[in-house]
């Protein structure tokens, strides 16, 4: 379960360590505005592993990786066979491979204890896999006898195997990755998903946040501004389903032909392809069970009537 009210916590513990919230943000390469959202508790849904991943790396030894997948339920506390299947991906195959080799190591019910100790607290080290992490762990285990040493040392080591797959694998966008090529950003950029867009609210005052997407951050060329929406209903079946979420660019006009969110005084957002014409503009729904809307030039002044996002991209979950 996600622990929010820990989350925030944390999160000011990391911000407090550093002059302002603009520099966590930039040591962390998370959105400023999407920190803010978790420290005020705004957000329902945890961030996903590879947020977690920066937030860790840029915590300067507030907390570790591992204690933030636990606190946003991402993990079960204590448990490595969960921490190995959520954060790396692995089949279960891939799970009872690494069982399998731990077993062969033949850790005693004391020693594994002891690895698992290890785990709690140098996991986010050890993932980094130098010699400082294994110089602390050493410390650590000093007073074992050196064949419970070797063999806590082996099952580290498988374990360090496995856990580096986070950053060699996932898509977290490191500063790493760009200095291992100058010539081309890698980052990506956090937008918000609402579930509705209120008439009259500045969309940096709507609570509604219920998901978030990353988009390559090139796409802010330019000034260029986005946001999600998720879809309702089936009124522009068959191009876009119930539950898809849309990644709209901000902008107050369209050209004929867009789909777009657009704003009528006194609703919520509705989604439609907009067509315009001399006497003003349809909104038109793609599902044939749906009838148009019309507005005239007037009524586009006046009610008003008024584009807020053109749809960039859709995001659609496999279905079942």
């Amino acid at each position: 379960m996600f622990d929010k009210k820990k989350f925030a916590q944390i999160l000011k513990n990391i911000s407090n360590t550093y002059e302002n919230q603009r520099d966590f943000a930039q040591k962390s390469e998370i959105n400023r505005t999407y920190l803010s959202q978790y420290m005020n508790m705004k957000i329902e849904k945890p961030p996903k592993p590879e947020i977690l991943a920066r937030l860790a790396n840029a915590s300067n030894g507030i907390t570790t990786y591992e204690e933030l997948m636990t606190v946003c339920g991402h993990i079960k506390e204590n448990d490595i066979d969960s921490y190995l299947l959520s954060i790396l991906g692995l089949t279960e195959q891939d799970l009872l491979e690494f069982n399998d080799k731990l077993m062969q190591i033949g850790l005693s019910k004391n020693e594994k204890e002891i690895f698992q100790s290890i785990i709690d607290k140098f996991g986010n080290i050890t993932a980094h896999n130098n010699n400082n992490s294994m110089q602390n762990i050493m410390d650590y285990i000093k007073d074992e006898d050196s064949k419970t040493k070797l063999k806590i040392i082996n099952a580290v080591e498988l374990y360090m195997y496995y856990v580096k797959k986070i950053f060699e694998f996932t898509k977290i966008k490191s500063k790493k990755n760009n200095l291992q090529n100058n010539n081309s950003s890698n980052d990506s950029a956090v937008v918000f998903v609402y579930g509705s867009i209120p008439a009259g609210v500045p969309m940096e005052c709507i609570e509604d946040i219920i998901d978030t997407e990353e988009i390559p951050v090139d796409m802010l060329r330019g000034g260029k501004q986005y946001f999600g929406l998720k879809v309702k209903g089936n009124s522009m079946e068959p191009d876009y389903l119930d539950g898809d979420t849309l990644i709209l660019e901000k902008a107050d006009d369209c050209e004929s032909g867009d789909d777009c969110v657009v704003m009528v005084n006194g609703n919520d957002g509705t989604f439609k392809r907009i067509f315009k014409n001399e006497n003003g503009i349809i909104l038109q729904p793609l599902n044939s069970q749906y009838a148009p809307l019309v507005f005239s030039n007037e009524q586009i002044e006046n009610l008003p009537v008024r584009v807020i996002g053109i749809v960039e991209e859709i995001r659609r979950k496999k279905r079942k």
